[in-house]
């Protein structure tokens, strides 16, 4: 009877054990995560009816006047465009959510790569003597060159003509500033009445007082560090969180202002939101994570 009453005594106290050790586990994980963007979009055809890309199959997704509408092997949007006796235009509507992102390879070959919460509107086969989408947020181009068409982006307030060059747009409703940043070619960029002509290495700044600003020798490492995996920041400002809100599809809360940072390095846009928040805090940016929230903290 002895012998029963402390072997029962001991598993109670592994028992017990095991739940103190289990329960301290619960209570060191993070209460809340957020993993990085992933390739999510929605396709809205000229019918309006709609296809959810992260889903769909790979192969023929549908056919638009023209144009055979493919998700690649590698899962990019593809069109591919043939002639014949329709003369239809029609126009589909590409756009990622926060959390998400996309490419897209357009009738005349321009491929474009769009950035969390992002849409482009444009033609399944173009026509005339221009080709015009329009853009808003964020997308980086590579312009298949034709001299006859000129190629046109157009924001709410600008447009960016090129004939065959590669650029980023960032046109954000919540951002103060349009930016057009040229890497290779030429593009003019024109708004409000102004107009910018840009060669390498230059950006376009249409700001919140509608005045257009050339900037020479800008870090395009920098403006196109989403297109590459990562993030790199001047400095961890307000603008710099709203990027990691979009990419994380969560809120930023200001429990108290921001104490700036300048910042050289870069950050992976691969990893879970948490790493992102330790790295905040070895930079003096004190932060915590709720549910589909970052919250900036005293």
């Amino acid at each position: 009877a002895l012998f029963i009453f402390i072997s029962l005594g001991a598993i109670l106290w592994i028992r017990d054990s095991k739940k103190e050790e289990t329960d301290l586990k619960v209570a060191i994980l993070p209460q809340y995560d957020a993993l990085p963007a992933s390739n999510r979009a929605i396709l809205k055809l000229a019918d309006n009816s709609e296809i959810i890309l992260d889903s769909a199959g790979k192969g023929l997704l549908a056919k638009q006047g023209n144009a055979k509408i493919l998700k690649t092997s590698d899962g990019q949007l593809a069109y591919d465009f043939s002639q014949n006796s329709s003369t239809e235009i029609l126009y589909n509507t590409l756009s990622t959510p926060r959390g998400g992102q996309y490419q897209v390879i357009l009738s005349d070959g321009t491929k474009v790569w769009l950035n969390a919460a992002t849409s482009i509107r444009f033609p399944t086969a173009f026509a005339g003597n221009e080709r015009v989408v329009e853009l808003t947020g964020e997308a980086y181009f590579e312009v298949e060159k034709n001299e006859a068409m000129p190629f046109i982006v157009k924001t709410n307030k600008a447009s960016v003509q090129v004939l065959g060059t590669h650029f980023n747009v960032m046109a954000y409703p919540d951002e103060e500033d349009i930016k057009t940043t040229l890497l290779e070619g030429k593009v003019k960029v024109s708004g409000l009445g102004k107009t910018a002509l840009l060669a390498p290495g230059q950006q376009a700044v249409l700001d919140h007082d509608n005045s257009l600003q050339l900037i020479k020798n800008v870090d395009t490492e920098e403006v196109i560090s989403w297109k590459n995996g990562y993030f790199r920041f001047p400095k961890i400002d307000k603008r710099a969180l709203r990027q990691v809100s979009r990419w994380y599809d969560v809120d930023v809360i200001y429990e108290a202002p921001i104490k700036e940072r300048e910042y050289s390095g870069t950050l992976d846009r691969n990893v879970k939101l948490s790493n992102i928040v330790e790295a905040l805090k070895v930079i003096g940016i004190n932060a915590r994570l709720e549910k589909n929230s970052l919250v900036i903290m005293q």
